[in-house]
């Protein structure tokens, strides 16, 4: 069990995730994104989900930190 992503080409493990109840357009790929110091990915049918916990192979990711920069980029998932 577990769901992992490809970010800007480094492998994240995600540890956990929260359904937010907001939706946005559907695309047809899955992004990440940053706001209120959070980070979200916008799936592909435009639910949204809450990135609480992740890890890289160098360890925990500070979410709080990343979210800055994808407040200004988000990124694409693969």
């Amino acid at each position: 069990p577990g769901a992992f992503a490809m970010v800007d080409g480094q492998r994240w493990m995600i540890h956990r995730t929260r359904l937010k109840g907001e939706t946005i357009a559907p695309s047809d790929r899955a992004r990440l994104f940053g706001a209120d110091g959070r980070c979200y990915a916008a799936c592909c049918d435009g639910g949204v989900l809450e990135i609480i916990s992740a890890a890289s192979p160098a360890g925990p990711l500070d979410l709080n930190s990343i979210s800055t920069g994808l407040q200004r980029q988000p990124l694409v998932l693969s």
